[in-house]
């Protein structure tokens, strides 16, 4: 392409002027249009192939000067030899070419005047062209956002938040972003290379750069600023506050102080890095909420005025942090205005004391009210600072002088009205003689003696101390110490003013050992005081370095003389220590560690055991026993050091006593490893065992318990006992061993339960059996261990299984033969035992005719080896009983005969009324006793008391009562056994079914209930009523043919019951037995009560819904309040019916009322619907009632409080109210409002 000739001067022109210094086009166009800042020209726009293409000036300056080689010109020209111009970016804003080149025509040298006058474009849709590298050219989409924040995330980057989300089709390599970095100072700072990560959410952009550690500055995008302080030392302020953190885990009020700055520091991290994780943090927040709390609930307990310009507070808590906002002052000026104190100082004294410094109050009279406001408590002081209240308080200090009276001296000086500067409470003597002699009629004059007595007395001062610090003078130098009226603690005082008749006036503690006057002279010589306070200072250090020293002594030797000389100066100088109550009780805690050390170290060889275990034991302490006594003693001496706490006496007691169970343990192993039983009896005699676990032949010396020890060695031959419980408890197992081992058959059950072996344990009923076989099996056995024991029980559980089965199966097969073997293996068993009781006997002999049918009787198999038993007597008789003696005994039946035994007797001799002249079958034995009946026959009628009785006894298990188309009459009847069956007979009378019964072709009586917990079974024709069967368990009917409307089942009766609910809700009624079939069942619901209501519910709509125990009624079904009768229709079960169930209405204006309680300021409110039915459930919110007065002004309503028994009375706790104040009480939290009037006091 040739180069286009530079007398095209509007493109010549503007190539110049988009041209920085060094640029190929004509000079003179591009100097006239540049300005201050540089070229006013940052981009020009071209069309390239009906796209807008955005390029740099400057580059595209040096592309028109190089055309022929210029890839980018190349570009923008396509197959045209000149660009085609679009837009030119002037200063930041876009505007046509056309408008440029017309605006450059009138160009003054105002390039914004360009841009004034010309219409902005708009960019939508530009891309920017730049060649990469490789000298080729590549476009990239102009992305225009808006920043609306700017946040320095670290030393190397900060995030961009934009106005809206970038396009998906835009790359972090297509924004261009106008950033700039300065220091605090506004100077340029090199960020280094930028790069740009877009956010997932495409709304910011994060900016990495160059490391900016420890410089703090502006980042600015796009014109919107962040600061950036990377100064800040945000580890080490971090570490500061965990450390203050641990520092307060014991705080309280008094720390509130320190635990604000605390919270300043972390706010100060937060506000810098609102992430930054500080360890213990959520402990220091609950700490500052509980300080917060106990704030809120402190009060004034004192105001004392100091003078006419300040007062002290005092709180009932020391408390630190609180300023003048916590506090209301308002001053009352008698005969003037109430003022609210808006300026005044507040200044902590400690221990919960603030003085505030207000305006003077010289002149007035009044009182001071202090409001502490997180509280809310208010406290008064008066005041009064009039003239005449001075001259009273003049007066004051002169008639203490008249009286002679030092203490009231002191407080006529402090009195505040006077205001006496530099009052020193220890030189009242002097100034009392100062005063004495002085004209002290003004408050001027007063404090002139004071300032006199202050004078004289600080030369005074002054010549003491100059003694203290150079005399070697011991009499000088105590006359010196206590001529300044100091308290000191000396042991040899008494010696020193005895001996140089001292001159001595001070304050002394009673001589403690080993506490010197050297201590203070010492100290004093050594630190040169110059003033009385220093002096004072080193006297209280040195008296709380002997009281300390003390107390450090008597912990480290608790002895009595150690902890009463400690407890004596800590009492003497207990305002000098802070925690003196907390070492004093520590002291008291160590007297009964003293009293063991004192009496210990009386022990002599002379004492006896007793002796020593008094020592122990008269403190108090726990498991001394005489054996050990000189065990303890032993160890105490061993020890070379006194006990320093009472648990360090009792580890030592139970330290000393375990080893000794240890050496006696030792002994019992090394006896048994031996096979010593002298030294093994007497090495389990020193244990202490509780002889109630185990034979205590164990422990005598006599031949049982050789015997026995002999079993304990054999037993325990490799075993290392550790404890003395181990020793028990083979002590046990060797008892039990030998228990078994010498069972009679009837101790051996207790003697194998005794070993508790579950599985044998668990055999229940058949232990007995078992115990009765291991006798036989093992009665001459000798057993090793409890294992050898347990195995054979095994083995016996498995022979008795073996000989039953057997006798079953021959049972089962009909042999005779096989099952006279199998009975004879059993009786072979149990040879030389008892547990057959003769039993196990066979009446037929194998040849006999009967014998196959006497094995056919015998009745499934058998349970026990006990119960094989083979009859050969008659099986049953049958026939009318003739005759019954009067105890039962004897029964005719059919003129034959029989003897009646067991349960039968009992039956036969209480129901014989029931028995006589009724046919019956009965069950006889070999012996051909009764001893069962199977059947009775009625014929004629029953009472129904004998046959209830009849049904009682076991002996009638199984009847099977024909009435013969008689009656139960007269009383109900109860069957109590199982398997009864009834047929053919009439019940006149109630049934109570409490096992499984049949009836088959029964007619029960009108009225008549078949109620109990037995399940029954109807068969064939049955007439009864159709409710007769509602309080049985469980019927089947599958073989019946009902009448009378009979039910076909139920599973038992079902009751409801409405559990008072309001037509505004749902309305369930609650049933009681109900079960899923009964609930499936249900078809409808009726109600209706006496006011006409009428209401069907079929169980196909959706407002009715019924569950084996609730039947609910949806809300709006029922309209209105009252008593309703209910009514559920259910296939194939009885109905149910329920009368006078109360649905209650809403809240009732006429039927309720309310009442004043004037005493306790309440209104009482008793809330009924329109039937005068209890309305429950209302809200006890206090915003929905509303109580007016008769002026028509609300009383507020703090509280609403449903009375927990009769729930629709409410309490209404108001503000004071008198009587008759109240006209009405509105409830607005129904649908309507509801306006109480009838006031019912």
């Amino acid at each position: 392409m040739s180069k286009v000739p530079h007398k095209v001067l509007s493109i010549s022109a503007l190539s110049a002027m988009a041209a920085t210094a060094a640029v190929v086009a004509p000079a003179a166009a591009g100097a006239e249009e540049q300005n201050e800042s540089g070229s006013p020209i940052q981009e020009v726009a071209f069309d390239v192939d009906g796209e807008t293409v955005v390029v740099d000036a400057q580059r595209f300056a040096e592309a028109w000067g190089n055309q022929d080689t210029d890839a980018l010109f190349e570009f923008l020209t396509g197959d045209s030899e000149v660009p085609d111009y679009e837009a030119v970016n002037v200063q930041g804003s876009y505007v046509s070419f056309g408008e440029y080149a017309a605006g450059h025509r009138d160009y003054d040298g105002d390039f914004d005047q360009i841009v004034e006058n010309a219409e902005e474009v708009d960019t939508t849709g530009y891309v920017r062209a730049e060649v990469n590298e490789e000298g080729e050219v590549e476009t990239s989409p102009i992305v225009d956002v808006e920043v609306v924040e700017v946040t320095s995330d670290s030393e190397t980057s900060f995030t961009v938040s934009l106005e809206e989300a970038l396009d998906e089709d835009v790359d972090a390599d297509d924004l261009d972003l106008d950033i700039e970095v300065v220091d605090a100072d506004g100077e340029e700072i090199d960020a280094g290379e930028l790069t740009f990560e877009i956010s997932e959410e495409r709304d910011s952009v994060v900016v990495t750069h160059g490391d900016l550690t420890d410089q703090a500055g502006t980042i600015t995008v796009e014109g919107t600023d962040a600061s950036f302080d990377n100064t800040y030392d945000l580890d080490g302020n971090i570490e500061e506050a965990e450390e203050a953190i641990a520092g307060l885990e014991d705080a309280d009020l008094s720390d509130r102080a320190e635990v604000q700055d605390t919270r300043a520091l972390i706010n100060e991290i937060l506000d810098f890095d609102e992430d930054a994780e500080i360890e213990g943090l959520a402990d220091f927040e609950e700490l500052e909420a509980d300080l917060d709390e106990q704030v809120e609930n402190l009060s004034i307990s004192n105001i004392s005025l100091n003078n006419s310009t300040s007062f002290n507070i005092e709180l009932d808590e020391d408390v630190t942090g609180l300023s003048s906002e916590d506090f209301d002052i308002t001053l009352n000026i008698e005969d003037g205005d109430e003022v609210e104190l808006e300026d005044f100082d507040l200044e902590a004294q400690g221990e919960g004391v603030f003085t505030v410094t207000h305006d003077d109050l010289a002149g007035e009279e009044g009182e001071i009210e202090v409001t502490y406001v997180p509280a809310d408590d208010d406290s008064q002081v008066e005041f009064d600072f009039t003239d005449d209240a001075v001259d009273d308080a003049v007066d004051e200090v002169n008639d203490a002088i008249d009286d002679d009276d030092e203490d009231a001296l002191l407080e006529a000086l402090q009195a505040p009205q006077l205001d006496l500067a530099d009052v020193n409470e220890d030189f009242i003597s002097q100034y009392f003689a100062e005063i004495d002699d002085s004209f002290t009629n003004t408050v001027e004059r007063i404090q002139s003696a004071v300032d006199r007595t202050n004078e004289e007395f600080a030369e005074s001062v002054e010549e003491s101390l100059e003694t203290l610090n150079t005399t070697a003078s011991q009499t000088a130098f105590l006359e010196a110490l206590t001529s300044l009226e100091t308290t000191i603690a000396a042991d040899d005082v008494d010696e020193i003013v005895n001996d140089d008749d001292a001159d001595v006036d001070g304050e002394f503690v009673d001589g403690v050992d080993g506490v010197e006057l050297t201590d203070y002279f010492e100290a004093i010589q050594d630190a040169q005081p110059e003033t009385l306070a220093e002096l004072e200072e080193i006297i209280e250090d040195v008296n709380v370095g002997l009281a300390m020293e003390a107390y450090d002594l008597a912990v480290e030797e608790p002895t009595e003389d150690n902890i009463e000389d400690a407890e004596e100066l800590l009492e003497a100088f207990e305002d000098l220590i802070d925690d003196s109550d907390e070492l004093l009780e520590d002291l008291e805690d160590l007297e009964t560690t003293a009293d063991v050390n004192d009496a210990l170290d009386s022990i002599d060889d002379e004492s006896s055991d007793e002796d020593i275990a008094d020592a122990f034991r008269d403190a108090g302490f726990e498991n001394v026993t005489e054996d050990n006594a000189e065990a303890y003693f032993e160890a105490f001496e061993d020890q070379d050091a006194l006990f320093t706490s009472s648990d360090e006496v009792q580890d030592f007691i139970d330290e000393v006593n375990a080893q000794e169970i240890a050496d006696d343990i030792e002994a019992v192993v090394e006896a048994i490893e031996d096979e010593d039983d002298e030294g093994l009896r007497e090495a389990l005699n020193e244990l202490d065992l509780d002889t109630d676990e185990f034979n205590a032949d164990l422990l005598a010396d006599n031949d049982a318990g050789e015997a026995l020890r002999s079993q304990l060695m054999t037993t325990f031959a490799d075993v290392e006992f550790e404890t003395d419980a181990e020793i028990e408890s083979a002590l046990t197992t060797t008892t039990q061993i030998a228990n078994v081992e010498s069972a009679s058959e009837s101790e051996m059950d207790a003697a194998l339960r005794a070993i508790n072996y579950d599985t044998y344990v668990d055999l229940g009923s058949d232990r007995p059996e078992i115990a009765a076989l291991f006798t036989a099996t093992y009665g001459d056995e000798d057993f090793d261990s409890i294992s050898e024991i347990e195995e054979a029980i095994d083995s016996t559980i498995e022979q008795r299984d073996e000989l039953l089965s057997a006798v079953n199966s021959e049972q089962a097969a009909g042999s005779i033969s096989g099952l006279l073997s199998a009975m004879e293996d059993v009786e072979e068993a149990f040879e030389d035992t008892d547990y057959l009781n003769n039993q196990l006997q066979f009446f037929v002999d194998a040849d006999d005719d009967d014998a196959e049918a006497a094995i056919n009787e015998l009745d499934g198999d058998f349970s026990s080896l006990n119960s094989v038993e083979v009859d050969d007597g008659p099986d049953a008789t049958e026939g009318e009983v003739t005759y019954i003696n009067s105890d039962g005994t004897i029964v005719e039946i059919d003129g034959e005969t029989y003897n009646a035994v067991g349960d039968a007797q009992t039956l036969f001799e209480n129901e014989g009324a029931a028995l006589e002249d009724n046919d019956v079958e009965v069950r006889v034995n070999s012996e051909g006793e009764i001893y069962r009946i199977d059947s009775l026959t009625l014929n004629g009628d029953i009472d129904g008391g004998n046959l209830d009785s009849l049904l009682s006894n076991s002996a009638a298990s199984g009847l099977s009562v024909d009435g013969n188309e008689n009656s139960v009459t007269s009383n109900s009847v109860t069957v109590g056994t199982t398997g009864v069956s009834f047929e053919d007979i009439t019940f006149d009378e109630d049934v109570t079914v409490d096992e499984d019964t049949t009836f088959t072709d029964v007619t029960f009586d009108t009225d008549v209930d078949v109620d109990g917990t037995g399940a029954v079974t109807l068969v064939g024709d049955i007439e009864a009523d159709a409710d007769a069967f509602t309080g049985a368990h469980s019927i089947d009917t599958s073989d019946a043919t009902l009448e009378n409307e009979l039910t076909e089942t139920t599973e038992g009766a079902v009751d409801v019951s409405i559990d008072d609910d309001s037509i505004d809700s749902d309305i369930t009624f609650d049933v009681t037995d109900g079960t899923e079939d009964w609930a499936d069942a249900v078809t409808a619901v009726s109600l209706d009560d006496d006011n006409g209501n009428d209401i069907e519910l079929s169980i196909e709509e959706d407002a009715l819904t019924v569950t084996e125990n609730i039947i609910t009624i949806a809300e709006g079904v029922i309209e209105e309040a009252g008593d309703y009768d209910i009514e559920v229709d259910v296939t194939n079960y009885v109905d149910v019916t329920e009368d006078n169930q109360t649905v209650i209405g809403t809240l009732d204006a006429e039927q309720s009322d309310w009442t004043e309680n004037v005493t306790d300021d309440e209104v009482d409110v008793t809330a009924r619907d329109v039937n005068g039915n209890p309305v429950t459930g209302l809200s006890t919110d206090s915003d929905d009632w509303t109580v007016n007065e008769d002026d028509g002004s609300d009383i507020d309503v703090n509280n609403v409080n449903e009375d927990a028994t009769n729930n629709n009375e409410y309490t209404l706790d108001v503000d004071d109210i008198d009587s008759d104040d109240v006209d009405e009480v509105i409830y607005t939290a129904g649908e309507e409002d509801v306006t109480i009037t009838e006031d019912q006091e």
